[in-house]
C-alpha cells in the first residue's frame, strides 16, 4: 500500500490542526503531511490530510464547498463570536425573536457578504487578523462575497434557546460570523456554541477515522485508510492517454491539448493531475514515477 494519499481525519475537539498532523507522525512515522485548510479547536469533524506527494493538492481541497452542524446560542454574544470567549452582551430571548428564524433561513441563503471576523488568519498588510486582535488592535475588514447553498434549521431547544443548523457553503465561509448575524437578524444576538463538519469538497464522511482508532490497528491496516488521489475530486475531468503520451508526460514533456484542470490516465492507471493555465503547465501530482 503506498504512502503517498489522503486519510480523512474526524477531528475532535480541542485541538488544533496542526496537533493532527503532530499525532499522525507518532502513529504513520516522519513523512511529509499538509492539511486542507484549518478545523478550529472548537470543531470537530472532517479535516482531510495529505501525506508525502499528495500535498501537492492540498489546495484543491479549500476550493471546494463544505457542510456543517452548527448549534448557536440565542440571547447572548461573545468577543470572539464563539464559546471561546466570555459573554459580552446578554438579552431576553422572546417569541417575536423565535418567529424571524424561518425568514432569517432564507435571508441567509445564496450569494451574500459576509465581513471576516478579527480573530481569523485573514492578512491585512501582512499581519493575520487574530494577532492584530491580541493586541487590541482593530482594523477594518473589508466585507466579501460567499455562498450559502443551504441552511436548515434542524432543531429548536426552547428551554436554552440554542439552535442545531445545518450549513452547505462555499470556501471562506466564516461560520461564527454566519451565527452572528443570524442572531443580529432575529434581534437577540447569538454565538457559536459547537461546530462539526461533514464534508469538504463532497467528499464521503463515511471514510473518516478518528486519531484513537488509528492508533489502535496494526501498521499495514493503517495504511488502508491513505486513499489514493484518484478516488477524489471526481468532477475533474478524465482524460486517458495513450502510451506514447503517457511516457512523455512522466517525463514532463507532455503538453496538455484542454486548457484547465484535469485527471491523467493510461489504461487504468492513474498518471496525475495537470493544470494548463494558457501556456503554463503545473503538475499537481504524479502518482507514477516509471512509464507505464
Amino acid at each position: 500500500m503506498s504512502m503517498d494519499g489522503i486519510i480523512l481525519i474526524n477531528k475532535p475537539l480541542h485541538i488544533t490542526s496542526y496537533q493532527v498532523i503532530r499525532q499522525l507522525k507518532l502513529i504513520l512515522g516522519p513523512h511529509k503531511y499538509g492539511h486542507t485548510g484549518t478545523l478550529d479547536p472548537l470543531a470537530s469533524g472532517m479535516l482531510p490530510i495529505c501525506v508525502n506527494r499528495a500535498t501537492k493538492v492540498a489546495s484543491l481541497f479549500t476550493q471546494g464547498c463544505k457542510v456543517y452542524t452548527a448549534e448557536m446560542q440565542l440571547g447572548a454574544t461573545t468577543h470572539t463570536g464563539d464559546s471561546e470567549s466570555a459573554l459580552q452582551h446578554i438579552s431576553f430571548v422572546t417569541e417575536e425573536h423565535l418567529g424571524r428564524l424561518a425568514s432569517a433561513m432564507r435571508a441567509f441563503q445564496g450569494v451574500i457578504w459576509q465581513t471576516p471576523p478579527m480573530y481569523s488568519a485573514i492578512k491585512i498588510k501582512g499581519q493575520k487578523l487574530y494577532q492584530l486582535a491580541r493586541r487590541n488592535q482593530y482594523v477594518a475588514v473589508p466585507a466579501r462575497p460567499i455562498h450559502i447553498y443551504a441552511l436548515h434549521l434542524l432543531a429548536l431547544n426552547r428551554s436554552s434557546y440554542t439552535i442545531r443548523m445545518r450549513i452547505h457553503c462555499s470556501k471562506g465561509t466564516y461560520i461564527r460570523t454566519l451565527v452572528e448575524d443570524i442572531g443580529k437578524f432575529l434581534g437577540c444576538g447569538a454565538y457559536l456554541r459547537s461546530l462539526h463538519r461533514h464534508t469538504v469538497s463532497n467528499i464521503n464522511d463515511a471514510h473518516m477515522i478518528t486519531l484513537a482508532a488509528l492508533e489502535q490497528l496494526p501498521p499495514a491496516e493503517r495504511l488502508l485508510h491513505i486513499h489514493p488521489v484518484s478516488a477524489f475530486f471526481t468532477d475533474i475531468p478524465q482524460v486517458f492517454l495513450e502510451e506514447h503520451e503517457a511516457e512523455a508526460l512522466l517525463r514532463g514533456s507532455y503538453l496538455p491539448k484542454d486548457p484547465g484542470l484535469r485527471k491523467y490516465y493510461y489504461q487504468e492507471n492513474f498518471l496525475g493531475l495537470l493544470e494548463r493555465q494558457q501556456q503554463l503547465i503545473t503538475f499537481k501530482y504524479l502518482c507514477l514515477t516509471r512509464s507505464p
